[in-house]
């Protein structure tokens, strides 16, 4: 508090004081306390769910896929496994979101 008074009203050697001028940043500090605050209370959650599921649907494709069929994936997939993938996503969102 001291240095900001004397930074404020400065006197100089003849007695005459001056008034700084300084910069007022408390609107930005508000802007960027209130992402921060959004970053907080919502992405972050909302990441750390969708990472909750990601993992949950790849401990599920990988169960379904066998230890020795991983080696040997493609990226194509049959029609049969398209739906077992969306069911295995589906599920584990399910079980995450009603915790």
């Amino acid at each position: 508090m001291i240095a900001f008074v004397f930074v404020f009203i400065h006197p100089f050697g003849d007695g005459n004081g001056r008034i700084h001028r300084y910069f007022d940043a408390t609107p930005q500090a508000e802007y960027l306390y209130g992402c921060v605050i959004d970053t907080v209370r919502q992405d972050l959650p909302n990441d750390v769910l969708f990472l909750e599921i990601f993992d949950r649907a790849m401990r599920g494709v990988m169960d379904h896929i066998g230890k020795d069929k991983r080696a040997n994936l493609t990226p194509e997939l049959t029609d049969t496994e398209i739906d077992d993938l969306e069911r295995i996503i589906l599920d584990a969102r399910t079980s995450v979101t009603n915790r």
